[in-house]
Order: structure tokens, then C-alpha cells, then sequence
């Protein structure tokens, strides 16, 4: 047995900020977690990035190599956008958090860098790592993927 979730990105009823949306949605024998926890994780292994005169270890740690973060300081996340604050979660509930693109690391310096990130970018998932705990239970590590909404978003029609 292990939480069943459905992941997805929606817009906030005015249209300009994407939410990352997690529902549990089963089993109903697990009733609720006692704690929740969404990571993002970066789109490869980037341990050969090492500090140099461009870039420090603080910066190499704060970059998410993805499409989003989550906005930093939303109440919802951590200061750095990577992770979600541990909260509990009940069958049928749904977790939201505010997402932000992210941007290049600060060390491309280069001409057109803004540009090639947004390229390397557009179109790729986020990569997920979700935390789940249950008293009574081993921990569960579930991995997901999520489409980038970005490519089939269409704007609600108001007429």
C-alpha cells in the first residue's frame, strides 16, 4: 500500500499565477498523512558542478535546474523554493503552492544566457520527490513528473 496522489498545475482564478496541485486521493484504509512534503528536484545530477571563481557553493546550492520553483516565502515553501514546509494531508483535500520560473544560474554571464535557459527549459516537467508519513507506516518516496503547462495553457475566454 502506498498514497495514491494526482499532480497537476492549474492558473489562481485570475489567471496569473501557476499553481502546483497535489490531491491525495486514496487509499481510503490510509485515511490521512501525518506529513506531506513536496521536493523539486533538479532535471539531472549536477554533483560535477563544482565552486570556481564564477560561481560559489551557496549559488551552485540554490539553483534548481527545472522549469519552476516554488515561490520562496509563500507560507507554503522554503526560502529557497526547493521544498514545500511539512504539513498534514486528508484523503480527498488538495495541497496548492504558488509556483515562479525559475531563471538561469548566475554565473552564465554570456550574452543570450536568459534566452538559452527559457530554451533548455520551455516544455520540460518538473521533477518531483513527494514525502509522505503515516504513524504505523514506513515512510513512502514517491517520484512524479509533471508536464509544463506552459506549451497547452490557453487563456479563459471572457467574452
Amino acid at each position: 500500500m502506498f498514497p495514491q496522489v494526482k499532480v497537476y498545475f492549474r492558473k489562481d482564478p485570475g489567471g496569473v499565477v501557476w499553481k502546483l496541485v497535489v490531491e491525495l486521493e486514496g487509499p481510503d484504509v490510509l485515511d490521512h498523512l501525518d506529513r506531506f512534503q513536496v521536493t523539486i528536484r533538479d532535471d539531472q545530477d549536477r554533483s560535477a558542478i563544482q565552486p570556481n571563481e564564477q560561481r560559489s557553493q551557496e549559488e551552485i546550492d540554490r539553483q534548481i535546474w527545472g522549469p519552476f520553483l516554488l515561490r520562496p516565502n509563500s507560507g507554503v515553501a522554503d526560502e529557497r523554493g526547493r521544498s514545500s514546509i511539512p504539513v498534514p494531508l486528508t484523503i480527498g483535500e488538495r495541497w496548492e503552492a504558488p509556483v515562479h520560473e525559475t531563471s538561469e544560474p548566475s554565473w552564465w554571464t554570456e550574452s543570450g544566457a536568459a534566452e538559452r535557459w527559457d530554451k533548455d527549459y520551455l516544455g520540460t516537467p518538473i521533477r518531483l520527490t513527494i514525502h509522505c508519513e503515516r504513524e504505523g507506516f514506513a515512510p513512502w518516496v514517491l517520484r512524479r513528473e509533471v508536464p509544463d503547462p506552459r506549451e497547452k495553457y490557453v487563456p479563459p475566454s471572457f467574452y
